[in-house]
């Protein structure tokens, strides 16, 4: 006797290419597999991840953008059960990462702050992956030396203001390029002063460590006090501490309050990420022989708006938690390009604070978190 086996495990490629070579942060071209039989099931190896996978009637889909830790990954879409010595079918799935251009910052920083007269911190870096060049804008060819493929940018600042250029990567291979911001804000010297007060007894200028103090009444009841030399110096310059919890910085304003000033977080990329923060404490001085107001700006920081389901409005969280959260549910996300198409999230990171006046850019502070 004899039993014709029937309807046995059937599959096939109905859309897509089983071998692709993809950029860092593109997505694959999806493949579609239909897949047949008597009790057939259908399944997937190891996929590297960003991928994911979905069966429908019949049909498997597979999609979306790898995450190359390996420069290659191999996985096969094969079947199992169905009728009785049937043959199982199987077709392998080989995905490969395209050389992409490089940029390594060896030392110095992209973004930076100095004092006119100060020169700035050389930004060294390299180019690398399929980068054959770079062009450079902002800074003065004399300021640019290269040696194979490290460059150098240097320089003096003979005023004040912030100095912003760019370092756009030249490649082979397709992928896009990499555009890096560079940015020097050069601030004016900080002015000093021997102390001082106004009529009324409002202080001007700090506290007296060396001098004496005279108080005297006119015959209209105001009191004025004077101060002589020795007093404390009242520093006008921008500065961070306590892990990022106090910004100091002077502007013009004097009378400024807490609420005017709220934080925003820019990525490495330059693009502006959502959500808001405030301060817990303000306070203020003036600096710069009175011609200036310094505020300190403290946290915790509560927060206000944005990034719903990560964050909570009101609740107080440091700049490290925040960073930390971003890092957790966006920048490791995989999401494909994330701001710029072919940058990698990874490489994106917190790079800026910036502080907001009155809903209106007033100050930024260059970071670097884990």
């Amino acid at each position: 006797s004899f039993e014709l086996e029937c309807d046995c495990p059937t599959l096939s490629l109905t859309s897509g290419a089983p071998i692709q070579e993809l950029c860092d942060g593109d997505a694959m071209q999806s493949l579609v597999y239909d897949f047949g039989g008597t009790g057939t099931t259908i399944n997937v190896g190891t996929m590297p991840s960003g991928l994911q996978s979905s069966i429908s009637s019949g049909t498997l889909t597979i999609s979306g953008t790898p995450v190359f830790t390996n420069n290659d990954y191999s996985f096969s879409v094969f079947t199992t059960d169905g009728n009785a010595n049937c043959s199982q079918v199987s077709q392998t799935i080989t995905l490969s990462k395209k050389d992409s251009p490089l940029l390594t910052l060896i030392s110095g920083s992209y973004n930076q702050t100095i004092t006119l007269g100060d020169s700035m911190q050389p930004i060294v870096f390299s180019f690398g992956g399929s980068t054959t060049s770079v062009t450079i804008t902002g800074p003065e060819p004399q300021d640019i030396s290269q040696s194979g493929n490290t460059i150098t940018i240097s320089g003096d600042f003979d005023e004040t203001g912030t100095n912003t250029g760019t370092i756009t990567t030249i490649s082979s291979g397709g992928c896009t390029e990499i555009t890096q911001s560079i940015a020097v804000t050069v601030n004016a010297p900080v002015v000093t002063n021997t102390g001082g007060t106004s009529t009324g007894g409002t202080t001007y200028g700090g506290t007296t460590t060396g001098g004496t103090t005279t108080t005297s009444t006119n015959s209209g009841g105001t009191t004025t006090t004077s101060t002589n030399s020795g007093g404390t110096t009242v520093s006008c310059i921008q500065e961070t501490s306590n892990n990022l919890q106090t910004f100091k910085f002077s502007i013009g304003d004097t009378n400024l309050k807490i609420d005017d000033f709220t934080l925003r977080f820019v990525a490495n990329s330059g693009s502006t990420l959502s959500g808001i923060m405030k301060g817990s404490q303000l306070t203020s001085e003036l600096c710069g022989n009175n011609n200036a107001t310094l505020y300190t700006l403290d946290g915790p920081f509560i927060w206000q708006s944005g990034w719903d389901g990560s964050f909570k409005v009101g609740q107080a969280y440091t700049i490290q938690q925040v960073s930390t959260q971003i890092e957790s549910n966006y920048i490791s996300s995989g999401f494909g390009g994330c701001e710029n198409p072919g940058v990698s999230c990874n490489t994106l990171g917190i790079g800026r604070v910036d502080i907001y006046i009155n809903n209106n850019t007033g100050l930024t502070f260059a970071v670097s978190l884990n």
